[in-house]
């Protein structure tokens, strides 16, 4: 299929990526420098043509009251029912009635013993300890994206409970090297035969 383009008279064929119906509507020119050299210096198509239609606004004021006018901070929210209050009121204020036990949602505590852990001082500092040690980098792939590090216990966490805070028990992997020493870990791990794998 073939064309000539309104611009430059050059005859064009239709890509292959073009659907038949593009091409037989909206294509009308060879490139895109064309269809700009063609459009530059030309009117616009609706310049001096009246709309068919009545504007809804016509003659009408613009512009809306604003509700809160003259009231500023906290006041604003003072006013208003309970139900309406906005969330800078409550910054930084919890409900302590729905806290815990009296929240729909709560589930009787079931954080295992491992993410209580990992929300401690302890473990923050020895996952900082373990990344200065080796310079923010995977020690495996040398990858230093800091949103993918994670900091790893050479010696599982569960299988040796008195190295989990030893710096010299971590370093630091990207998330597929750890992906990978994880999963070697488990293997073994399950086979009931603790290897060190690195």
């Amino acid at each position: 299929m073939k064309k000539k383009c309104l611009f430059c008279k050059k005859i064009f064929y239709k890509r292959i990526t073009t659907s038949i119906r593009n091409w037989k509507c909206e294509v009308k020119y060879c490139s895109r420098k064309c269809k700009y050299n063609f459009s530059v210096g030309r009117p616009p198509w609706n310049k001096g043509r009246k709309l068919h239609y009545d504007v809804w606004n016509k003659g009408k004021k613009t512009g809306q009251k604003v509700w809160n006018k003259g009231v500023c901070g906290k006041q604003k929210w003072m006013n208003l029912s309970g139900l309406k209050m906005g969330r800078g009121y409550f910054k930084g204020k919890h409900n302590n009635k729905i806290m815990g036990d009296n929240h729909w949602n709560w589930k009787g505590g079931n954080s295992t013993e491992r993410h209580k852990d990992m929300g401690t001082l302890e473990y923050k500092l020895w996952r900082t300890a373990v990344f200065e040690r080796d310079e923010y980098a995977c020690i495996k792939c040398r990858s230093n994206k800091s949103g993918s590090l994670e900091a790893d216990h050479i010696k599982p966490w569960a299988v040796f409970p008195e190295l989990r805070y030893a710096i010299d028990n971590g370093q630091t992997l990207c998330e597929n090297c750890h992906f990978l020493k994880t999963k070697a870990d488990r293997i073994i791990y399950f086979n009931q035969k603790y290897m060190e794998v690195n």
